[in-house]
């Protein structure tokens, strides 16, 4: 697969080997820690395929390094019960926005999910089905 910096390429050319769907509003996933003891950051998801997905994210303390490797929660709704956790490698990670009045700091993040068992392909295709923005 070829590998381009995302940020450079822009966001229009896609280069992912699975169509990605729009997410609903209500959508979310969270960074969490290696031990599963708490969250790290909290986001909302913008799309999404099996092949992983498009977060949009503040943070305060960094970022994620390209091809670093992350633990993802997705939720629904933040009501709703976890659709699972997932091993993801870190495609781009860029700035948004940064407020010159905070250190908080808006970025997009892709995600690519690794390693998924067929179980798990299963919960990410449930999830997409449900909360797929329907035009």
């Amino acid at each position: 697969m070829e590998t381009k910096n995302i940020a450079e390429e822009g966001v229009s050319r896609d280069l992912r080997r699975h169509e990605r769907v729009f997410a609903k509003e209500e959508v979310f996933a969270a960074f969490i820690t290696e031990n599963k003891n708490y969250y790290m950051n909290y986001g909302q998801i913008l799309d999404m395929s099996i092949g992983g997905i498009g977060i949009k994210y503040s943070s305060q303390n960094g970022s994620y390094q390209q091809n670093e490797y992350v633990l993802i929660e997705l939720f629904g709704q933040f009501s709703t019960p976890s659709y699972g956790i997932y091993r993801c490698r870190v495609a781009y990670n860029f700035v948004l926005e940064k407020d010159p009045w905070s250190s908080l700091i808006v970025r997009r993040c892709g995600l690519q999910f690794m390693g998924l068992q067929s179980e798990q392909i299963q919960k990410i295709q449930r999830f997409i089905e449900i909360y797929s923005k329907v035009d």
